[in-house]
């Protein structure tokens, strides 16, 4: 006997439930050396960047990057480099480059895309990611070389 069964409306629930609230704190008195510093890496990716980010805005660039790859992934149905996604954290969200060293926490943006699937739709809808011009940035950025994570991955 096979179901036939849309899971949507339970996924979207879920996601409402488990998807962590995005707040932009206003914090001014803190100074960049005294923040978290985070290093976005992809592993599909060969080269890393040589620099980190932070910001005394967001607790962390996670949530914004993960938006960011889906907008890129839904709209232009391409990937974006990390590098790519650095660059659209400092525009558009206050992120500012710092230097990378032992401190920086590691986001793997593989694992993370791959972790918020699930999340993708409520993560669009959230407006404090909406930025003005983004859309726009994203179109300007290059692919990273390959259509899907799956086409690479058979290519390997």
């Amino acid at each position: 006997m096979k179901l036939d069964v849309d899971l949507s409306a339970l996924h979207s629930a879920v996601a409402r439930m488990t998807l962590p609230q995005i707040t932009a704190s206003r914090t001014t008195t803190v100074t960049h050396s005294m923040l978290k510093r985070y290093h976005i890496v992809h592993s599909m990716e060969p080269d890393s960047s040589e620099c980190a980010i932070s910001s005394a805005l967001w607790s962390s660039p996670l949530i914004p990057a993960v938006y960011c790859l889906f907008l890129a992934e839904e709209s232009e149905g391409f990937h974006l480099s990390t590098q790519d996604i650095v660059t659209l954290l400092v525009r558009f969200y206050g992120f500012k480059r710092v230097p990378l060293d032992d401190t920086a926490i590691e986001i793997e943006l593989y694992r993370a895309r791959d972790e918020h699937c699930a999340l993708a739709a409520d993560i669009l809808q959230q407006p404090l990611l909406h930025k003005e011009g983004l859309s726009r940035a994203i179109r300007d950025c290059k692919p990273i070389g390959f259509e899907s994570f799956e086409d690479l991955i058979a290519r390997q």
